[in-house]
């Protein structure tokens, strides 16, 4: 009797232990299927404290036609890998495939994000530097155009020069 207490309660703790969804791949996948489908309020659960604001800001410039287009997407994750560099930090990278079910349209990327373990959850450390494109997309990426003012605004804050008034005689 004694021996299958024991059987029972080892395979208990397998399962549970198993079942632990909590890793870095877990993570990842359940970030981006959050992020493509607009669903900001989820992904407060999956990204540091300090950048929560972000998406919640984020979320209030989703309008409802978008979220309705979000809604007709597919999305899969995978290939995902993740190189853990210490007990508390992790480097992933995945193939994410996004599907228009209306217009089938596929679009896909290779993404590598950060991770950092906080308690015993790993979330997302999407920081300044995840928001820039990955390097593979930086040809296509015009810092001088996408970083400047337009025009209008660059003359708007150019204040003109204070001159001493001419007299004539």
């Amino acid at each position: 009797m004694k021996k299958i207490i024991t059987l029972v309660l080892g395979v208990v703790a397998l399962t549970l232990v198993s079942c632990d969804k909590n890793t870095p791949e877990e993570a990842v996948k359940e970030y981006y299927t959050h992020y493509f489908k607009g669903e900001f309020d989820q992904i407060q659960e999956c990204v540091l404290e300090e950048h929560r604001a972000y998406y919640q800001i984020l979320q209030g410039f989703v309008s409802e036609e978008d979220k309705q287009n979000a809604a007709n997407l597919k999305v899969d994750i995978k290939d995902v890998k993740c190189e853990i560099v210490d007990d508390t930090l992790a480097t992933c990278t995945c193939i994410i495939r996004v599907e228009d079910k209306q217009t089938s349209e596929v679009e896909e990327n290779k993404e590598v994000i950060d991770l950092k373990k906080v308690g015993k959850k790993w979330l997302v450390d999407s920081g300044k530097e995840n928001t820039m494109p990955s390097d593979t997309d930086m040809d296509d990426f015009d810092v001088d155009a996408e970083m400047s003012a337009p025009a209008e605004l660059e003359e708007a804050m150019i204040e003109p020069v204070d001159e001493e008034p001419v007299v004539s005689e």
